[in-house]
């Protein structure tokens, strides 16, 4: 259950997916896709996981997904998820309706950096 967990996290928040379900990246990003550097906590908390998805492009198309999806607060709260995996699994199964609104928050933005960031 937690490699689970940790699997489906790792795809949503280093978005390496494909992007099957969207005819074409958000042409609104295409302009700035070549950003050096995006400075943002999903970044910082993409860089510093070691994962092995983690190149300093996808974390910078990741954080530049987070600019167009969430709020300050919500970044902050997804970017815990790199170092507590389990957080994301309890507040995903979570029956507060804070919960459920910020994860139908974070499964869009997830949605949204598998088809801007998919190369």
């Amino acid at each position: 259950m937690r490699m689970t967990v940790f699997l489906v996290t790792s795809l949503m928040l280093v978005a390496c997916g494909r992007a099957e379900r969207f005819e074409t990246a958000p042409t609104q990003y295409q302009a700035t896709r070549n950003v050096v550097a995006v400075a943002g906590p999903i970044s910082q908390a993409c860089r510093a996981s070691g994962r092995s998805g983690s190149k300093p492009q996808i974390c910078n198309c990741i954080q530049a997904a987070a600019n167009r999806t969430l709020t300050a607060p919500q970044q902050a709260r997804a970017a815990a998820f790199y170092q507590n995996l389990q957080e994301a699994q309890d507040v995903r199964t979570s029956q507060r309706l804070r919960d459920e609104q910020f994860w139908e928050a974070y499964r869009t933005y997830g949605e949204y950096a598998e088809a801007l960031c998919a190369l």
